[in-house]
């Protein structure tokens, strides 16, 4: 039992509080300080080894004190976690889990189990869409940023993306920052069609940290997020009606997406090549990998050594929405991958899974991905500004050229309609336009 990890700790407890006969509200916000735990000190950590200094950096760490969008979470919302966290590993030492409790000495030791509780019971009326109308309204006005933080939660758990929930966590701060210039202490429920006109023409929305107009695209995109946001809020009561019924999103002309030609892609790969560092290698997998198979950045950096599968010639990723997907690997690059998979054996301390390590041996974040194709995208002389999404555009655009077949490519992307994959289609007839006026 002391080998416990914590992923196996949480689970267990989530048990006893079910067996203990607790609300499924109350198990819901549990289950969600619980993911915070395991998202900093990693799922497969050993709970005898996580100790009072490491207990320590997770109080002060941005998985505990922001959201993904780097907005601060609100004050009682993380004194909730917290309580949690201690509950937890008091109860882990009292049922021989653990032998020593790893708090810091100047955490207080919070409330009991029974006002806890219900805490967790109101917190998670602001996190079910499943309740009854006009129970929010019962309990009280919520402050719009703290109305806010329960939405990027709710985002969370229904498998948003990491930069969906952090864009639109950031576009409903500013919004919420406009609202309370206005109505200090202004609670969703007051907030009227009126106020969200008089927002979104305020330059505050309309320009930039730097005075420049917004762009269409961003504007839409947090349009988007105020409608989801209240239709969220109306659903759950927390307000009668959706002051944003009257935002209307007006269709974006979609931008050609930029890729790599087959001359740049071969320049690149060649460069990589050349190169015979660690570094070198392991950005050679990740470049291949985006163009051999159209992975998405962060399905890539979530991947795990037990995701490949080499000799079912696939490996297995989890998509938008938390659908798990298997993509085909080709021969050259199973070739490649195999290589890369003996040396990365090798590396690192074994508590790490992921496939690819930073210098650090902790998972490679995208960020770091980004800035790596930065470094190689100069060292091939490619002087184009593009990002590791522009590898998935190519990983298409090349696919449809030789296979002229749409909905092979709607299938390799992973596409679910396909209006989205019909772009391509548009930057291949162009090509084909090119070379018949060269006859």
């Amino acid at each position: 039992m002391k080998d416990i990890t914590l992923h196996e700790a949480a689970q267990a407890y989530l048990e006893y509080l079910r067996e203990q006969g607790k609300k499924d509200r109350t198990l819901y916000t549990y289950t969600r300080d619980l993911l915070q735990m395991e998202a900093f000190f990693g799922p497969d950590k050993k709970l005898a080894a996580i100790l009072p200094p490491h207990v320590g950096k997770f109080l002060k760490s941005d998985e505990l004190l922001r959201l993904p969008g780097g907005t601060e979470r609100a004050k009682p919302t993380v004194e909730k976690t917290v309580r949690v966290l201690r509950m937890f590993l008091v109860w882990a030492k009292e049922t021989g889990r653990i032998d020593k409790l790893p708090l810091p000495k100047d955490l207080p030791m919070g409330r009991s189990q029974e006002k806890e509780d219900r805490d967790a019971e109101a917190t998670a009326l602001t996190l079910l869409p499943s309740l009854p109308a006009g129970a929010l309204a019962q309990a009280g006005p919520e402050p719009l940023r703290v109305t806010v933080d329960a939405f990027a939660r709710r985002l969370e758990a229904q498998g948003a993306s990491p930069r969906t929930v952090s864009a639109y966590a950031r576009d409903l701060e500013r919004v919420a920052s406009v609202l309370a210039s206005r109505r200090p202490g202004l609670a969703v429920g007051d907030v009227t069609p009126a106020l969200l006109d008089d927002v979104l023409s305020s330059p505050s929305i309309t320009a930039g940290s730097r005075g420049a107009p917004c762009s269409p695209a961003t504007l839409h995109r947090l349009k988007a997020a105020m409608r989801s946001f209240f239709t969220w809020a109306e659903e759950t009561g927390m307000l009668a009606s959706n002051p944003a019924r009257f935002v209307r999103l007006q269709r974006l002309n979609p931008k050609p997406p930029v890729f790599l030609t087959e001359r740049e892609k071969r320049q690149l790969l060649r460069t990589l090549r050349q190169t015979d560092t660690r570094e070198a290698r392991r950005d050679r997998v990740i470049i291949e990998m985006f163009l051999g198979t159209g992975i998405r950045l962060q399905e890539l950096v979530n991947l795990d050594v037990d995701d490949v599968d080499l000799d079912a010639k696939h490996i297995r990723i989890v998509g938008k929405g938390n659908v798990p997907q298997v993509k085909f690997l080709k021969t050259d690059l199973r070739s490649v991958l195999r290589g890369y998979l003996a040396a990365r054996r090798r590396m690192g301390s074994g508590e790490t899974t992921a496939l690819f390590l930073s210098n650090r041996d902790t998972r490679l974040t995208a960020r770091q991905v980004a800035r790596r194709l930065d470094v190689w995208l100069k060292a091939a002389g490619i002087n184009k500004h593009i990002g590791p999404h522009a590898l998935r555009h190519t990983f298409a655009t090349h696919l449809y050229a030789k296979s002229g077949d749409i909905l092979i490519v709607q299938r390799a992307l992973g596409h679910a309609s396909l209006s989205t994959t019909q772009v391509y289609t548009h930057l291949v007839d162009g090509a084909l336009e090119n070379a018949i006026e060269r006859l």
